[in-house]
């Protein structure tokens, strides 16, 4: 079975990924201080971002962080954390006043010097920092002249296709869209109605001006008749249509549909007017303390009010929570804290 100390190392390493300090009361404090990536030139090696892990031995008051989490992931009131807490802490002096070291794992070691201070020494076997959590150092390779030729002409024929695709896809967004519009307004069913009309109107005019035999055109001196070459009295009723023929019937018009509009309904009534109302979402909780007296919380309550903040007292398993206020974005939440810390006033912040 997990003893309540290693339970208690556990939620401290949990902490330190979400919180910049975590108070193991009447022992110290460990700070986590951002690290951003760098590069490791004689090893090449990129490492990501991370926190780098301090001990900070006159970290020793209670600030409720701890023992808040202690008592909700392992269901036991808050006496029960302190007095967990308060073991721990018997253990690790216990262990160094006799010498040793008091090992942390994935943490650090903790020993006393011959001046009786503590000294803390962090390992780097595990990366504290959330947002990279996991993340380990990636290897670089220097390139040559060579490659790094070839790796600039790919970069400009990477941007040389981009920026043909960024002049070339408005206008093919624009040909699709007036193909849509032309097609629902039937502007392609009407300029096929004219080709026809058009093509039938060409056909009619051919057939008028279209003679196939020119000889037919002479005029016999004796007979003064057209088609004189095969004259003959059956056929004179022929010539004389062939003379005059009848007329073609011209192209009936044809109609393009008419859309049919119909006219909008008429309101029955107007809608009610619907009114939003913003409800404040709280994710985190500033907390300034947590006693088990109400009258020390009465006290910082008003010391709080002196200072010019609005706070308030919510009672939670037989202990007194100090609330400077609940906030939807963890920034807000940082910046009463910062404000709250130039009036000498520590607090944490709580997600809820």
């Amino acid at each position: 079975m997990e003893s309540s100390a290693s339970r208690i190392l556990q939620i401290v390493r949990a902490l330190l990924l979400e919180y910049n300090y975590v108070i193991i009361p009447d022992f110290g404090g460990f700070v986590a201080n951002y690290e951003p990536a760098k590069l490791i030139a004689d090893k090449q090696l990129i490492s990501p971002p991370s926190k780098k892990i301090a001990f900070n031995a006159a970290l020793k008051t209670n600030d409720g962080l701890l023992i808040n989490a202690l008592s909700v992931q392992e269901s036991i009131s808050q006496i029960e954390a302190e007095q967990w807490v308060r073991k721990l802490v018997s253990e690790a002096f216990l262990q160094l006043d006799k010498g040793h070291i008091f090992k942390i794992d994935k943490l650090g070691v903790i020993t006393l010097d011959e001046n009786l201070n503590i000294q803390f020494v962090a390992s780097n076997e595990e990366n504290y920092n959330a947002y990279s959590y996991g993340l380990v150092a990636v290897k670089c390779v220097e390139l040559n002249n060579q490659d790094r030729h070839i790796a600039v002409k790919k970069t400009l024929n990477t941007r040389k296709n981009l920026v043909r695709v960024a002049v070339v896809l408005p206008f093919l967004m624009v040909g699709i869209f007036m193909s849509y519009y032309l097609n629902q307004i039937g502007f392609f069913n009407t300029v096929k109605h004219h080709a026809e009309a058009g093509i039938l109107n060409l056909s009619k005019a051919k057939i008028e001006k279209e003679d196939t035999n020119p000889i037919s055109k002479a005029i016999d001196s004796t007979t003064k008749q057209l088609h004189a070459l095969d004259f003959n009295h059956s056929n004179t009723k022929v010539t004389e249509e062939k003379q005059n023929p009848a007329p073609i019937d011209t192209l009936e018009k044809q109609t393009l549909p008419v859309e049919k509009t119909t006219e909008p309904t008429k309101e029955e009534g107007k809608p009610a007017k619907v009114e939003s109302v913003n409800v404040k979402t709280v994710n985190f909780e500033l907390v300034v303390g947590s006693f088990s007296e109400e009258q020390n919380a009465k006290r910082m309550l008003g010391k709080l009010t002196k200072a010019g903040f609005e706070a308030e007292i919510i009672r939670l398993n037989g202990r007194f929570k100090v609330i400077a206020g609940g906030y939807e974005l963890r920034n807000e939440a940082e910046k009463t804290k910062d404000e709250l810390k130039s009036k000498d006033i520590s607090s944490w912040i709580n997600k809820k």
